[in-house]
């Protein structure tokens, strides 16, 4: 079963917002939001989402060839995933009071407790912030995926080594007698 505790809710959350920022409508925020030419398919198929099991943060990624439009397309999917997660949160507690309110019309009795309820979910709609941004994408100071030249260059060192050790095993295994010597040698003849 699922557990109820103060460790799983955060990672349900970031669980539940990972789902958000690859919603439509999500994506339609973005595109707006960055003034793209680009289909919002597109856009989405730059970014990826991970939660981190420990400590429960969302992370976003996008992928690109323009450095500066990478960091413009993750920071976008954040704020936009931030606004639609809020607007959710405060829809589901209006809904909650006015269901509160109308429990309060049709039970006088219970008034004064649904009351201290109203006031507690007015206010916490006033502040939800389901989604807080824990640090922004900046530009790296130099690209980290592909290094080209640098795969390449272990590519070949690899190849190099293996190859090597491949012939020495080879060499090492093989039994078979090519000249007259090493039929003397293996029989031990002179």
């Amino acid at each position: 079963g699922v557990r109820n505790g103060p460790d799983v809710r955060p990672l349900q959350q970031a669980a539940v917002n990972a789902q958000i920022v690859t919603r439509p409508e999500v994506n339609a925020i973005v595109k707006r939001v960055l003034r793209s030419p680009l289909p919002a398919s597109t856009l989405a198929a730059m970014v990826s989402t991970e939660v981190d099991p420990t400590s429960a943060l969302l992370s976003i990624r996008a992928t690109s060839s323009d450095k500066e439009h990478t960091v413009r397309v993750a920071n976008a999917y954040a704020r936009a995933t931030r606004t639609l997660a809020t607007r959710q949160q405060r829809r589901r507690l209006t809904r909650a009071i006015r269901s509160l309110e109308q429990q309060a019309v049709a039970d006088p009795a219970a008034r004064r407790s649904v009351q201290r309820q109203l006031i507690n979910l007015r206010t916490l709609r006033s502040i939800a912030d389901p989604v807080q941004l824990a640090e922004r994408a900046d530009v790296p100071a130099l690209s980290v995926y592909p290094r080209t030249k640098r795969n390449v260059f272990l590519a070949a060192l690899a190849g190099i080594v293996f190859g090597l050790l491949a012939a020495f095993l080879r060499d090492a295994l093989d039994r078979r007698l090519r000249d007259p010597r090493d039929v003397h040698e293996e029989l031990g003849l002179p």
